[in-house]
């Protein structure tokens, strides 16, 4: 675990950081962290990401390996470079989940810069916390989603941001009270797959 106890402030990393015996990165508290340097997943079961309590996570390498979920929780954000479909490397790794909200609120934003402006991925986007959860496309950036996204646990999404985030999988809603999807800022949201939220 990363404490970034300093609000304001923040940490970067510029080497590798290498993943053995089934470990975890966790990235806490109201400082942000950028790591540039390659993640290095060796474990046997995936490493997975967990970013907590309101501290940002910029994820500037592009060629991360590790196979487990990437989870936003407790108004933690994850920022990266690069989506890829699952099982491909990316600045999020080869994973299948994105999860947005565990018993709180988690963010994610597609930063478009660095020459990577476009990014498509067919990974499993999971709403799980009360509240209301955000994806974010910066301007001059596109997002697309292909994957399906789910809502569940009274969770609710925000589209923000100036750049272009398309929908092209099924959004489905098991919540119990009805998943409110929002559009804020000034950039572009295209739904063109099945929405099934209400």
């Amino acid at each position: 675990t990363i404490f970034l106890n300093t609000s304001g402030q923040t940490l970067t990393l510029n080497g590798t950081i290498y993943a053995t015996n089934n470990s975890s990165l966790t990235a806490r508290g109201p400082g942000a962290l950028t790591l540039n340097g390659q993640i290095q997943d060796n474990t046997s079961s995936g490493m997975s990401l967990f970013v907590g309590t309101y501290g940002p996570t910029f994820l500037a390498g592009t060629n991360n390996n590790f196979t487990g979920p990437v989870i936003a929780d407790s108004f933690g954000v994850v920022e990266c470079l690069s989506i890829a479909n699952r099982g491909v490397n990316c600045s999020l790794g080869a994973g299948t989940n994105l999860v947005l909200g565990v018993t709180g609120t988690g963010y994610f934003v597609f930063a478009g810069t660095n020459g990577i402006q476009n990014c498509a991925s067919d990974r499993n986007v999971l709403l799980g916390g009360p509240g209301m959860d955000s994806i974010t496309s910066d301007a001059g950036a596109t997002l697309t989603l292909t994957g399906p996204i789910t809502a569940t646990n009274s969770s609710n999404l925000q589209i923000r941001g100036a750049g272009t985030t398309i929908f092209t999988g099924t959004i489905t809603d098991v919540t119990a009270s009805g998943m409110n999807f929002t559009k804020s800022e000034s950039g572009t949201n295209i739904l063109a797959g099945i929405c099934q939220y209400r």
